[in-house]
């Protein structure tokens, strides 16, 4: 952890001009315990429960937890809330489904100003330690009683790259991560490490703004056991053409899709599937024709059996998913 903060000081203090922070102020900040991080857990009535870290392990007690039901840990992005749309619109689809018990890790006080504009707190300089706050707290879980092997993690853009920090804290490797178009283009320019296939044992990704370009949100390459990239997995997605905004708009209609096209496939299973081909050039040109052994689904029924990078299309509008006709070109 030492090493991990003495880099983020460093990464700090060559970013600082470019944030408004002295070197002191940034110091503080790499430094801070983040007491205030929430665990949030969704409970049946519709109402949620906050626990401050240091206390995670009153969650075990709540009646509305149920052991033997898996558990999804979800991540949400920066400037975003446990009460973002991102959010809620993944929950609530795993809500439908009866099956889980539904925990989110609430960092939105270290991503967000007290007047809501949308600047960051914490600077992607110190994400390292944010992060391994975040992995202190779901391991404190573990070790209170959560099942490790039925622990599912997913995370939305820096939330996906935070879940490999969760995950790494842990010890042991949790059996499934989902990255919803995981954050990469300032990630590793300031020493933030990215996800990687080995955070555990099935990593499924989902990319819709991957990129290197200024405005690009996404992470420009493979990073899971298997991954996803939907119309090539870049902007602009359908259905982000046109939206209102400014210039980055539809970058950010685009990188949001990820989360809409997982929370879709939660409640139709069979709506993406997916096929694998070398390069978004060779799908369109037909030469990735589906077969039996080279097909996927893409979120919710994604299979660990499988590796590699799948493709397919996608419709501009709800319901996203094609079925069959996404595995064709135009």
């Amino acid at each position: 952890m030492a090493r991990a903060l003495c880099r983020d000081l460093v990464v700090a203090v060559l970013i600082a001009s470019c944030l408004g922070k002295t070197a002191d102020e940034l110091a503080k900040e790499a430094t801070a315990d983040f007491k205030d991080m929430k665990i949030v857990f969704l409970e049946n009535k519709g109402t949620n429960t906050s626990y401050e870290v240091g206390n995670e392990g009153h969650l075990l007690q709540n009646r509305d937890f149920i052991k033997s039901k898996q558990t999804v840990l979800y991540i949400h992005g920066a400037l975003q809330s446990p009460s973002d749309v991102s959010s809620q619109t993944v929950t609530n689809a795993l809500k439908k489904t009866g099956r889980y018990n539904i925990v989110l890790i609430d960092w939105s006080q270290y991503t967000t100003n007290s007047n809501g504009k949308g600047q960051f707190k914490t600077n992607f300089g110190n994400m390292s330690a944010v992060s391994e706050r975040a992995g202190r707290s779901v391991k404190a879980l573990v070790q209170a009683g959560l099942p490790l092997n039925s622990l599912w993690v997913v995370g939305h853009s820096m939330g996906a790259q935070m879940a490999a920090f969760v995950s790494r804290a842990l010890g042991r490797k949790v059996p499934r991560l989902t990255a919803l178009d995981p954050a990469g283009a300032k990630a590793p320019f300031l020493g933030f490490p990215h996800l990687v296939r080995e955070d555990a044992l099935f990593v499924d990704v989902i990319h819709t703004d991957a990129g290197t370009t200024f405005g690009t949100s996404g992470y420009d390459g493979d990073c899971g056991h298997i991954d996803f990239w939907p119309n090539n997995g870049r902007a602009i997605q359908p259905g982000c053409e046109n939206v209102k905004g400014d210039q980055y708009e539809p970058r950010r209609c685009s990188h949001a899709q990820s989360y809409r096209y997982f929370a879709e496939s939660i409640l139709s299973p069979g709506a993406f599937p997916s096929v694998q081909c070398n390069t978004w050039a060779d799908f369109q040109n037909k030469k990735c024709p589906p077969n039996n052994e080279n097909g996927a689904y893409m979120g919710y029924n994604a299979s660990p059996t499988l590796k590699g990078r799948f493709y397919l299309r996608t419709r501009s509008s709800s319901p996203f998913g094609l079925g069959k006709a996404g595995l064709l070109p135009k």
